[in-house]
């Protein structure tokens, strides 16, 4: 079950989304300006290298400061931000199928950035490049999962500052000031995404009573659009279609009663049979599953008499709304033709009554 591969590259997205903040933090002396280096990696590492003893032979010479350094220190799952479950995301592949995917789940990374410095004004510069824009969070649009159009607002939310400034130690060694930031990155993470038919036609059966496995139906609608041909994104109207089970709810109440018929006598049997396990056996058990078995029997019987009387009723209503006609008769013609031939009308009624 586990085994569907999916890999929307979330974490990476994530990831390179929040690495994008801080790209483009300068430092400025007087007439200098300095773009404050950023890389990925745990801070302990540049710390190390720091430290480092240059070697006269090796091209490489220590790290320069400032810089910046951020990495992933946690990943938890949030419950506060979960959707349903069951709910999908679709949209049109083609004229036939539409891509689906399950509502993201919300997780949170956690980020530890690190500003490195020789000295306060360096650190500082940086630090108020970065906090005024977090009160307490900054929302980044990250497009998640581009195959189903899918951009959220992914906040990025600043928890605490750290501060720690090593200055103790040998006239050799050098200085180094950090600052420590924690972030919590609230972003969504989505599951494979398959494809599944666009529904053209829906059919919806409305039944005399809510036991479908009895009641017969009556009346059928039928939805579809109009025309048939046409795509999400054309102009169309959507055709209904009503329908009435005349012949069919006979059919149903037939078929309803033969199974009740077979389901009475059966629990007919089923009682005779263990009245006499009761009888040979004579313990309580027994005779406590045959009076279940007549309740059953006994309801079954009952459920065959309201069918009986739900037909009665369809068969009176349907005598009821019989066909009627109605004879109505339409003059076409002008105001002084209609009242002509009234006057004539009259005149030929007088002469009768004479």
């Amino acid at each position: 079950m586990l085994g569907t591969y999916s890999y929307n590259e979330i974490f990476r997205k994530t990831v390179v989304a929040f690495g994008t903040l801080f790209n483009n933090i300068e430092l400025r002396r007087q007439d200098e300006v300095m773009k404050v280096p950023l890389a990925y990696g745990p801070k302990a590492k540049f710390l190390a290298r720091l430290d480092q003893v240059p070697d006269p032979t090796n091209k490489r010479v220590q790290i320069t400061l400032p810089r910046i350094s951020f990495e992933i220190n946690g990943i938890t799952y949030d419950a506060t931000r979960k959707v349903s479950p069951t709910q999908k995301i679709k949209i049109a592949k083609d004229t036939d199928e539409n891509k689906n995917v399950f509502m993201p789940v919300p997780y949170n990374l956690g980020f530890e950035l690190a500003i490195i410095s020789k000295n306060q004004e360096d650190g500082l510069q940086i630090l108020e490049q970065i906090l005024p824009f977090f009160q307490p969070h900054y929302n980044l649009s990250v497009k998640l999962l581009p195959t189903m159009n899918e951009t959220k607002d992914v906040p990025v939310v600043l928890n605490n500052i750290d501060y720690e400034d090593d200055y103790d130690g040998s006239f050799t060694q050098r200085r180094a000031i950090i600052y420590t930031l924690q972030f919590t990155v609230k972003t969504y993470l989505y599951g494979p995404v398959t494809d599944a038919k666009t529904i053209k036609k829906v059919i919806t059966d409305y039944y005399t009573d809510t036991n479908t496995t009895s009641a017969p139906r009556e009346v059928r609608y039928t939805v579809q659009p109009d025309p048939i041909t046409a795509d999400a994104d054309d102009d169309f109207g959507f055709g209904e279609i009503y329908s009435e089970f005349t012949e069919d709810v006979k059919h149903d109440y037939e078929v309803s009663r033969a199974q009740l018929h077979n389901l009475v006598m059966k629990g007919q049997e089923a009682v005779d049979g263990i009245l006499d396990v009761a009888r040979a056996s004579d313990h309580p058990r027994a005779y406590e599953v045959a009076g279940q078995l007549i309740k059953n029997v006994a309801d079954t019987a009952d459920k065959l008499i309201d069918l009986q009387k739900k037909m009665k009723e369809l068969d009176a209503e349907e005598k009821k709304s019989g066909p009627s006609t109605v004879n109505n008769t339409m003059f076409v013609g002008s105001t002084a033709e209609l009242q002509k031939m009234l006057k004539q009308q009259k005149e030929i009624n007088k002469e009768d009554t004479n």
